[in-house]
């Protein structure tokens, strides 16, 4: 049952009360535009937990980011709550403190023995640990890191220097107000709770795990996607993964693949995600005149069956917690391009090299030639992703047990 609110806000619905032998959680999340990294995170964990055991409910501060899975049945035991303070975008004051104050009064009606609130945004775990006053477990969780720009705007550095001088304060108040803080890399965890975070007893690291047999290499689903798009097995097609963002760099993207097929001709852009770059990018297609060679797919539920079918993921990212996409490309044993923004801990195989983003798009462009041309044949990548802990059935099995075993501690 999906309930929207920015003022008023109900309790929990008498039908979906949770046994009294599980661990009620309610995991906190912003809500932006679309379905995005955060919300494949818990699902995909909460896919993978025992619903006997642990439960979950949804409260996003903006929209209801959970509406493309509706009806799912991993949804048949949560409550979904969309406060809509904050709106996409820089908020104001005033939106973080109606935000605040909305918490607090469903969580006054709504008791919880875990409350997880995962965002990276700084002023919103602020604010949340500001208003909430109640006697629950409290957890903060960073899911992404700090943006690395290769070549800041006047504004955009006054703006940094003016952050960074109220950053220490809000995160030594996020590390005292909750009890357990975790994150998906150790730059991840810096950029949220500060360098100290990494020698706390309250931090550890959670991977943003995928489903290891869904992604692995299959010879026969790359061949059939790419039959089914007219595409000869020999022409070689770049990618990309996620939401159509700002912080993606994916204009640099369309820099960069306009080089290689200035090379190869018959070389061609499939980019898979929605968010609000799309008629941006778009338009530069258009005017690099590639639209013949570009397909912007839009949000696909098959992923893991066109990873099969490129030949190279391109991720130029300016910023980036882990880089669960590529993660997800090396599973289904694609070569990788990234740049130097995404943390070491996502490169678990010799799939996947890093590139400066400082570097212009003719070098990106040589260095990705060169690194395809080095390639031994391609093949299925598990053991690697099961040993560095990126499998979702064994690490949705952790998370469960630290809620109870922090539980039982509290008890």
């Amino acid at each position: 049952m999906i309930r929207e609110s920015a003022v008023s806000v109900p309790a929990m619905d008498n039908d979906k009360k949770k046994s009294s032998n599980c661990i009620k959680v309610l995991q906190i999340a912003h809500g932006m535009e679309t379905f995005g990294g955060v919300e494949s995170f818990l699902i995909q964990y909460y896919r993978n937990i025992d619903h006997e055991r642990v439960v979950f409910d949804f409260l996003f501060c903006g929209n209801d980011t959970l509406q493309k899975i509706k009806g799912d049945a991993v949804l048949d035991d949560s409550n979904i709550v969309a406060l809509q303070d904050l709106k996409p975008g820089r908020n104001r004051i005033k939106n973080y403190i109606s935000m605040g104050r909305d918490i607090h009064l469903y969580l006054s009606g709504s008791p919880y023995d875990i409350i997880h609130v995962n965002t990276s945004n700084i002023m919103l775990q602020f604010t949340i640990a500001l208003f909430v006053k109640i006697d629950s477990i409290r957890i903060a969780h960073s899911h992404s890191s700090k943006p690395v720009m290769a070549n800041p705007k006047i504004k955009d550095q006054l703006r940094v220097f003016f952050k960074r001088l109220f950053e220490p304060g809000c995160q030594y108040f996020i590390r005292k107000k909750n009890d357990y803080l975790l994150a998906c890399s150790g730059p991840a965890g810096r950029a949220l709770f500060g360098q100290q975070v990494l020698k706390s007893q309250k931090f550890s690291i959670i991977h943003n795990a995928i489903e290891l047999r869904k992604f692995s290499y299959k010879k026969e689903v790359r061949l059939r996607i790419r039959e089914q798009n007219n595409i000869d097995d020999n022409d070689r097609i770049y990618g990309y993964v996620g939401r159509l963002a700002e912080s993606k760099n994916l204009l640099f993207l369309i820099d960069v693949f306009d080089r290689l097929h200035e090379k190869e001709p018959d070389t061609r852009l499939w980019m898979i995600g929605d968010g609000p770059m799309r008629s941006q990018i778009q338009e530069k297609i258009e005017a690099y005149g590639l639209s013949d060679v570009t397909v912007l797919w839009g949000e696909k539920e098959d992923v893991s069956a066109y990873l099969m079918a490129m030949d190279c993921f391109i991720f130029p990212t300016m910023y980036e917690g882990l880089g669960i996409a590529a993660i997800e490309a090396q599973a289904a044993g694609l070569p990788v391009v990234a740049s130097d923004a995404v943390p070491d801990e996502a490169r678990i195989t010799d799939l996947m090299i890093k590139v400066p983003l400082k570097r212009d798009a003719a070098y990106w462009a040589d260095t990705i030639e060169a690194f395809l041309n080095n390639r031994a044949e391609r093949c299925e990548h598990d053991r690697e992703i099961i040993d560095a802990g990126y499998d979702i059935a064994a690490e949705a099995k952790k998370l469960e047990n630290f809620y109870e075993r922090i539980q039982r501690k509290k008890h």
